[in-house]
């Protein structure tokens, strides 16, 4: 029922390499292959959770939009076409997080890169993110999810969100694990 776009940000370089080494390491620890990727919709509570602790101290903070598919609620604001809706949806959670965003360096995952979405989303990021006399965003890179641990991150972070949106017992589980380190939730409409 609802489409969560996440943005996981680390202002220190050094921060975003120790939570890449640390999630390296929870392989180890879980007992996964070295080329086991994280998802939160494939793993399971376990490793979700323990996924989530691991990577809580390290200083990375999230802003997140929720959109509510529900198609008679996205028609009231025009929004029904889906290649509309996507480039909203993504470009949405960087208009929201601009205010964190200075000269950064953005990497999304390439799947989404060889999609409409991907491409359209690069351009809207080039275009309207940043703003006359204010760099927000340096570089947009694309990289499989399967090599980086970071994107990894993002989407065990966007399933936690995404997921206390729900019904299901561990609705408010994992997000609640994060929770520090949320800076922004925006669920639209409302």
């Amino acid at each position: 029922r609802y489409l969560t776009t996440v943005l996981v940000i680390f202002e220190d370089y050094g921060m975003a390499y120790a939570a890449d080494a640390r999630i390296g390491r929870l392989r180890q620890d879980l007992h996964l292959h070295p080329n086991f990727e994280f998802h939160f919709n494939k793993c399971n509570r376990k490793i979700r959770t323990h996924f989530l602790e691991s990577v809580a101290p390290y200083g990375f903070f999230y802003c997140a939009t929720v959109i509510n598919k529900d198609p008679e609620m996205l028609s009231r604001y025009g929004i029904n076409h889906q290649d509309i809706f996507n480039d909203y949806t993504g470009g949405r959670v960087f208009q929201d997080a601009k205010e964190f965003l200075n000269n950064a360096l953005v990497v999304m995952d390439g799947e989404a890169g060889n999609s409409h979405f991907g491409t359209s989303l690069v351009r809207l990021l080039k275009k309207q993110v940043n703003a006359p006399g204010r760099r927000c965003i340096r570089k947009v890179k694309l990289q499989e999810s399967s090599r980086n641990n970071l994107i990894q991150m993002a989407d065990m972070v966007v399933g936690a969100v995404n997921r206390s949106f729900g019904s299901k017992d561990d609705a408010h589980l994992y997000r609640g694990i994060v929770s520090a380190r949320e800076r922004q939730v925006e669920v639209w409409p409302k």
